[in-house]
């Protein structure tokens, strides 16, 4: 297993500071960048729309809405490539090799974690009785593999994921996985349960079209409880009409320890697996939030893809 670059050198520090215009420290092991909160806001797509709470594209260092800490095992796991999505310049590439353990919390990552606003303010996720909308592409390699059990067992490979408060020490509250196929993963609700076990239910269509982008929307309501929902939509091409591909509306979509408030949850976006045998590689689109489903889907697809078929007026 390779050793993280030695971030005290400040040779990569250097660097990585001049790239970020944000100052960078360990995490753990391996590099966390953090975001500067003076960077003018620009959101995915242009007008800025006032629904939309988080949208970074990856044009530039950090947009609107920017990510308080890159988790990369060194520097070059995440990475600004140019784009084959119509109407934006910049995509994600993630790249995970084995090793890259980073913090030591155990499998293997390069993330992003924790959405900022424009002025640098984190923007948790807690109980709410309105929905929030969110956007998410992703593009697999032909060439694919899903991620190997664990020494225990376990398999996961998850691009999108709500992390409960640390506390907590849970797996995520809810999470989007790409493996052998998409599909969706809850450990919501009360983690103190000793009962208690991930969830995981398949898509009616969680094919992985390795090669090709995929792009889905999320409908949530947030809360501890079973009045909770989720909602993921999922459509190949822009022109194709939005498909629900899982829906659940009695389900709890946060978590919590028994008899305590239900803390700040937060979001992470990038690639974390079960420890694996070759570098896994992938590609994200731009990522939205917000409160109107119109909005978030042109932040993130952009006007070319307003006019497809959506199932909300």
């Amino acid at each position: 297993m390779a050793a993280p670059r030695n971030a005290a050198s400040g040779i990569l520090l250097g660097a990585l500071n001049a790239f970020m215009g944000a100052p960078c420290k360990k995490s753990g092991s391996g590099i966390a960048c953090i975001a500067a909160a003076f960077i003018v806001p620009t959101f995915c797509s242009t007008p800025a729309l006032a629904s939309i709470i988080f949208c970074a594209d990856c044009s530039q260092p950090f947009t609107a809405g920017s990510w308080e800490e890159w988790q990369e095992w060194e520097a070059g796991r995440l990475t600004r490539e140019g784009s084959t999505i119509v109407g934006h310049d910049r995509t994600t590439r993630v790249q995970v090799n084995p090793g890259d353990n980073v913090g030591f919390w155990g499998g293997e990552r390069a993330e992003f974690a924790t959405m900022l606003d424009g002025v640098g303010k984190k923007l948790p996720v807690n109980e709410a009785t309105a929905p929030e909308y969110y956007a998410i592409s992703i593009r697999l390699p032909v060439d694919w593999q899903s991620p190997h059990p664990d020494k225990d067992g376990r398999v996961w490979g998850t691009f999108f994921q709500l992390h409960g408060p640390d506390a907590l020490g849970a797996p995520p509250s809810l999470a989007l996985m790409a493996q052998d196929r998409f599909h969706i993963n809850f450990f919501s609700g009360n983690v103190s349960d000793q009962n208690k076990a991930v969830q995981s239910f398949d898509f009616t269509d969680g094919s992985l079209r390795s090669g090709s982008w995929v792009q889905f929307m999320l409908e949530v309501t947030w809360s501890a409880t079973e009045t909770g929902s989720v909602i993921v939509y999922r459509r190949d091409r822009c022109d194709l009409p939005w498909a629900a591909v899982f829906e659940h509306r009695s389900i709890a979509t946060l978590q919590y320890e028994g008899g305590k408030p239900v803390g700040d949850h937060y979001w992470k976006a990038g690639y974390y697996r079960s420890a694996s045998d070759g570098k896994g590689v992938l590609w994200l689109g731009p990522i939205a939030r917000g409160t109107n489903w119109k909005e978030v889907e042109y932040a993130a697809f952009n006007v070319r893809c307003k006019d497809a078929g959506a199932p909300h007026p």
